[in-house]
């Protein structure tokens, strides 16, 4: 690469820096304007901007759609308890806040059916074994959407929710409840079995589902469960955040040291990059 080649990429950085800034900025901007609107005293409008502020893949909404899970109108309820889901969904994992949980965990008692279906909804994806029990109990909610949601939210937990299941099932004294705990039981180790499978898969070929930029919670999991030096070094150069943190979390966990490493532009990097085949 020549001198002038050099300056130009630099120049080229610069402006994608700036334009980053500028964006962000933006962005900053409509979220405040999104959690004022938020407190209006027009329903339509605190509506639409619960719903908003779910697509803002940020933290600083979090309070206020959290208070607004307490909102006169269901409505508005319904859309922060929904957008607390997204927001846990688009956040990286070492900044995803945990005060999420435990509103939408009360929010499953509300008095209207849609907001106890996206609270269902939203916890299915938090996937923290403390709203496991409460799930369990909505299992026999009144409204069937509750119900679909709270069974759908269990399976995405998966493999822990199994043994608060085998409890309800032996020593619980209803019936209703009983019933749907061991339909759903039998579910669960169905569908844990083939994840493990997939999982293994996912371990033995990892480069491929990288550079593909596909399973990112499938790759997490093989490298906890199936994992070795070389393969937490290459998440650690992948250029996938999510990864990165885990290969960091399993090299603590294991005692490791593993580095980030970094190649002259010309040079093809050694391990593989996430999304690099497109």
């Amino acid at each position: 690469m020549s001198g002038h080649d050099i300056k130009i990429f630099k120049l080229t950085l610069c402006l994608a820096l700036i334009i980053c800034v500028l964006i962000g900025c933006f962005h900053t901007d409509q979220t405040e304007k999104l959690i004022k609107e938020l407190k209006s005293k027009d329903a339509c409008t605190r509506i639409k901007a619960a719903k908003a502020l779910g697509n803002t893949a940020s933290n600083r909404p979090v309070t206020s759609l959290i208070e607004a899970l307490n909102d006169q109108d269901a409505r508005v309820r319904a859309e922060a308890a929904k957008s607390l889901g997204k927001l846990w969904d688009s956040i990286l994992v070492i900044l995803q806040d945990k005060r999420i949980i435990a509103p939408l965990i009360r929010a499953l008692k509300d008095k209207a059916p849609p907001v106890r279906a996206e609270a269902a909804k939203s916890l299915g994806k938090i996937k923290d074994t403390s709203t496991i029990p409460h799930l369990i109990k909505a299992l026999t909610d009144s409204n069937p959407y509750v119900r679909k949601n709270t069974s759908t939210a269990l399976r995405r937990i998966g493999k822990p929710a199994i043994k608060f299941l085998e409890v309800t099932v032996n020593n619980n004294n209803d019936i209703l409840l009983q019933k749907e705990a061991r339909n759903l039981l039998a579910i669960i180790q169905t569908d844990v079995d083939l994840r493990n499978k997939k999982v293994r898969q996912v371990a033995d070929n990892y480069a491929h589902y990288i550079v593909h930029g596909i399973y990112e919670d499938f790759l997490i999991e093989a490298l906890m469960k199936y994992g070795n030096k070389k393969m937490a070094e290459d998440f650690l150069n992948c250029g996938n955040l999510n990864l990165e943190a885990a290969a960091n979390m399993w090299a603590k966990a294991h005692g490791y040291e593993i580095y980030t490493k970094s190649f002259p532009v010309e040079q093809t990097p050694i391990s593989p990059r996430w999304n690099s085949r497109r």
